[in-house]
């Protein structure tokens, strides 16, 4: 794959940028979808792709982004996008069809070679030789997340990979759960806040993403408008 993206700085203000995994994925999103529209040959049959466009499965966007995604995970970071009208999805019989919103107007075509010199430059003369630090932090790390799957397998199984969302996210802001009694009280204060409903354990842990907050609140209901319209007024628009 060749050429480049563009990634506005206004990106550092948005909720993605402030989990790791996420906004990884948010890049490879911008990087695997069609910079130019094109046909796609699927089991046997021709689809038209535009640009700003992907017919990839879920499966296929688990591989890409990587160690530690599952289809539920994909789906997961989906909805958030979707809810902050960052992309849009459409099943289809043999994929899925997924679109980022606003592609053209940040990703217009520009002749950058200056630029990218200079990029490749500075990206150069940052290099640095850490090997033996960055091993003990990965250690250190491989540690507590060994951990929080311990604790997260003694949730209720429909809270699983809610729970798990908000804990890569408190990760993310460096604010990880230290023990298993911690840990179990936001587990089980979700729990409780959502009347024992996945559905809105979820939008509450989306709520708080989505504001930046670091803790969970009760539902905002705002003259009694519902949570999409309330977090609607919340997003930020990345670009």
């Amino acid at each position: 794959m060749e050429g480049w993206i563009k990634i506005h700085r206004q990106i550092q203000k948005h909720w993605v940028w402030s989990n790791a995994e996420y906004f990884k994925a948010w890049v490879a999103i911008i990087m695997f979808v069609n910079h130019e529209p094109k046909k796609v040959l699927i089991h046997g049959e021709l689809f038209e792709c535009d640009r700003g466009q992907s017919l990839m499965s879920l499966q296929n966007w688990v591989k890409i982004f990587g160690k530690n995604w599952t289809i539920q995970k994909v789906r997961t970071f989906f909805t958030l996008l979707e809810n902050d009208a960052m992309i849009c999805t459409k099943g289809m019989r043999k994929t899925t069809c997924l679109t980022v919103c606003n592609y053209d107007s940040y990703q217009d075509l520009q002749q950058t070679n200056n630029k990218q010199t200079t990029d490749k430059q500075q990206a150069n003369n940052k290099q640095i030789t850490t090997n033996k630090n960055e091993k003990n932090d990965k250690n250190e790390k491989n540690d507590k997340n060994n951990k929080a799957d311990a604790w997260i397998l003694k949730v209720d199984t429909k809270f699983r990979d809610i729970i798990s969302m908000f804990v890569d996210y408190k990760k993310s802001k460096n604010q990880a759960y230290k023990n298993e009694k911690s840990f179990m009280l936001m587990a089980n204060k979700l729990i409780s806040m959502s009347n024992n409903n996945p559905d809105n354990a979820k939008k509450i842990v989306e709520q708080s993403m989505i504001n930046n907050w670091s803790g969970l609140f009760e539902l905002k209901q705002n003259n009694n408008k519902s949570y999409e319209q309330t977090a609607g007024k919340a997003r930020k628009k990345l670009y």
